[in-house]
């Protein structure tokens, strides 16, 4: 097989601690450093990201340049990368990743073989931290009950045709045909195009055999924050594109789950307060919520059994709730908030 040549794009801002790992990831692959280009493309950052990247450059055996991103946001930025690219392939990289040393090599075969507008790998996630709630986190973030049916986070069996992955290798065509990312998304851009490639007959493709590490928030706090923006952008996005199907219907879910634990802890609270019916009577609101927590806190000690540390159980029924209800309470702010 005759090796393409690949362009590597990784969109970052203040990324002082994971952009030496990246370029030691690139300098590692078992393909021809000769075929690779990489675009770091660095959104000012404030920190020591781009004295770390002009250090380390020289030192490379693969073309590396730092491009400007003034507008600060991934899309942009992943555009900007995009329109210098000169490969055959595109990859688009996260910083917070690390990726193994035949994941290009893997990533073309599959896409050269099966001609997919778009392929990529299964995505594990890891803790940042080592301690019991960073690992909780990840744990959350690599399960349905967390993640629903995202494929590129749960596992596949076999190569399977998907509505999104991470960090995905697109051939230069994909763009030509399907457009770019949407610079209006500062979030979901990638689940947006991706959706448009598939929902305008497109192909992407999940390969098990081929696997990167995504580094999970170790606090709760930036979890928090986190997932309440993912919220209100799943919201906003509908928004800005006028339409429901550029995201999957997981992408709701949360909202549904905010908007029912609302409803059934307000009127809890409420007939406390006016004593329409009994306490006792009024507890039957609370049934919901309590299979909820029964059912989290079920797969939470599996989890943790597995992982032979028992006291995990209880930091893992938080993180599952800490997700689903902060998720939620975004999209309920997208939906009272005016774009």
């Amino acid at each position: 097989m005759k090796w393409p040549k690949v362009s590597l794009v990784v969109p970052c801002f203040n990324e002082a601690a994971f952009i030496k790992g990246i370029l030691l990831d690139i300098e590692q692959q078992d393909y021809p450093l000769e075929l690779i280009e990489l675009f770091i493309v660095d959104g000012r950052s404030t920190d020591s990201t781009r004295s770390i990247f002009e250090a380390v450059q020289p030192t490379l055996n693969y073309a590396a340049k730092l491009l400007d991103n003034p507008e600060r946001i991934a899309p942009v930025a992943m555009n900007l990368g995009i329109e210098a690219a000169t490969g055959k392939y595109i990859f688009i990289w996260g910083a917070h990743a690390s990726y193994p040393i035949d994941f290009i090599s893997k990533m073309i075969h599959l896409a050269e073989t099966t001609e997919a507008d778009c392929v990529g790998a299964v995505c594990h996630t890891e803790p940042r931290a080592s301690g019991a709630k960073a690992k909780a986190i990840a744990a959350v973030l690599s399960h349905p009950i967390g993640v629903g049916n995202a494929s590129f986070r749960t596992g596949v069996n076999e190569v399977s045709e998907v509505d999104t992955v991470a960090f995905g290798c697109y051939p230069q065509k994909t763009f030509e045909k399907y457009g770019l990312f949407d610079p209006r998304l500062v979030r979901n851009q990638d689940i947006e195009l991706n959706k448009r490639i598939v929902n305008q007959g497109g192909k992407i493709l999940l390969d098990p055999n081929t696997t990167c590490t995504y580094y999970a928030r170790s606090e709760f706090k930036s979890f928090w924050n986190n997932n309440m923006g993912n919220g209100e952008w799943v919201i906003r996005t509908a928004k800005i594109t006028g339409q429901t199907e550029a995201l999957s219907l997981r992408h709701f879910v949360p909202l549904g789950f905010a908007l029912g634990f609302l409803l059934c802890m307000g009127s809890f609270i409420v007939n406390l307060l006016f004593e329409w019916v009994s306490w006792q009577q009024s507890l039957v609101v609370l049934v919901p919520i309590g299979l909820y927590f029964f059912i989290i806190g079920l797969v939470s000690l599996r989890i943790a059994t597995k992982q032979k540390q028992i006291k995990l159980c209880l930091w893992t029924s938080l993180a599952f709730f800490v997700l689903h209800l902060s998720y939620g309470l975004g999209s309920i702010k997208g939906l009272l908030k005016r774009y």
